[in-house]
């Protein structure tokens, strides 16, 4: 957390700092903005990008993201159910937790393209 609000309160003009959904949701107030990688892909048949992980932005000097306009995919169909009946996600499919933390190419080249 102390990492975070030193990010967050460096004397810059544009700051973007990005956490998954959790605690500075509310320890530090609502992010400017909730994103998945899907919005970044180029299309369904985009196997790394067309996934949900939901992911959080603080934005200083710095517009919201614009994204596609794709679905939301189904993650059911994706990649399988439990036997509990939920459905298994991408972190769940062979990219273990290691990978959690991944930042996703589109939303890193959509950071580039609408930032840089």
């Amino acid at each position: 957390m102390d990492f975070f609000m030193r990010c967050i309160q460096a004397p810059c003009d544009r700051i973007a700092v990005e956490n998954p959904v959790g605690i500075m949701n509310t320890a530090f107030r609502a992010p400017d903005q909730i994103i998945e990688p899907y919005q970044f892909a180029s299309g369904p048949e985009d196997k790394e990008n067309y996934v949900t992980k939901k992911t959080c932005l603080w934005l200083k000097g710095l517009p919201e993201l614009k994204g596609n306009a794709l679905p939301k995919p189904n993650n059911a169909e994706l990649y399988v159910r439990r036997k509990s009946g939920k459905a298994n996600n991408w972190t769940e499919s062979g990219h273990g937790s290691i990978n959690r933390s991944k930042t996703f190419p589109g939303i890193a080249k959509a950071m580039a393209e609408q930032w840089g």
